[in-house]
């Protein structure tokens, strides 16, 4: 399934400026591709936009195994409070960056870029994962493993 292109200059302009930035850090990289996972964008507030990357899309979320991970709701952290609690917000989404995608696993963890070319480049591109997206089966077995918030 072709990669679907944002639409809206502004859209389009903040979505290359995001992937940009996870390219630069080598979170996707040029390598052997055997499957492609989608990306769309949601609106973060007023002003942003927020990458939800979809390992579903090609199969690859039925290939990972992952046990139940347990995410504590409001009640539970209600429970706790008392009068002399303070609680912050936390915003975990690109925390799952911090943990390498299994080696073995990069090749089905692939990202269409073509439609980042300059205008007029018809070069396919794609490249693939290196690490933890939000998003993919085990990603947060690795952070329950390896992190804490």
């Amino acid at each position: 399934r072709q990669q679907q292109v944002p639409s809206g200059a502004g859209i389009r302009a903040r979505v290359k400026e995001t992937i940009q930035k996870v390219r630069l850090r080598s979170y996707i990289v040029i390598g052997l591709v055997l499957s492609l996972t989608s990306f769309f964008n949601v609106p973060k507030g007023e002003d942003d936009i927020r990458m939800v990357y979809d390992a579903t899309a090609c199969g690859l979320n039925d290939a990972l195994w992952a046990p139940g991970f347990w995410m504590p709701t409001i009640i539970n952290v209600l429970d706790c409070a008392t009068a002399a609690s303070w609680f912050s917000d936390v915003d975990a989404a690109e925390m799952f960056l911090n943990y390498m995608l299994d080696v073995e696993v990069r090749p089905y963890a692939g990202v269409d870029v073509s439609w980042m070319n300059e205008e007029g480049d018809k070069t396919r591109r794609w490249e693939r994962w290196t690490r933890m997206a939000m998003g993919t089966t085990s990603s947060q077995l690795r952070r329950s493993r390896f992190g804490a918030l």
